[in-house]
């Protein structure tokens, strides 16, 4: 089954700058929140001076940078499943689309709010 993409719709534009500005934040926050909850949570376990606590803080350390890893490779994942679903126009269409003119966008829709 192929994937008919219209690369010149301002729609599609608009939804892959928003898609890719959504995963370099979440690429950005994800990593950030595992250090300092995973932080936390050693130092509670090393407070409380308890093995228990500490190994029960490791192993939710280690989930946490599981879950962190999949999020990271979320586009990744993207683009392996559009790989198979649609043709290279998709691919096309993403990599045209750079992050600077995403930034740009976003800039834009805050001038256009505050206005």
């Amino acid at each position: 089954m192929l994937l008919a993409i219209d690369c010149s719709s301002a729609s599609l534009e608009t939804v892959i700058r928003l898609s890719k500005i959504l995963l370099q934040i979440i690429q950005m926050i994800v990593p950030i929140g595992l250090i300092v909850l995973g932080s936390i949570d050693l130092a509670r376990g090393v407070f409380a001076s308890d093995e228990g606590a500490i190994k029960k803080a490791q192993m939710t350390f280690f989930k946490r940078a599981i879950a962190a890893v999949l999020v990271f490779f979320t586009s990744m994942g993207v683009r392996v499943i559009m790989g198979i679903v649609g043709n290279d126009a998709w691919r096309e269409c993403w990599d045209n689309i750079s992050a600077k003119e995403s930034d740009e966008m976003v800039c834009n829709y805050q001038i256009d709010l505050n206005v």
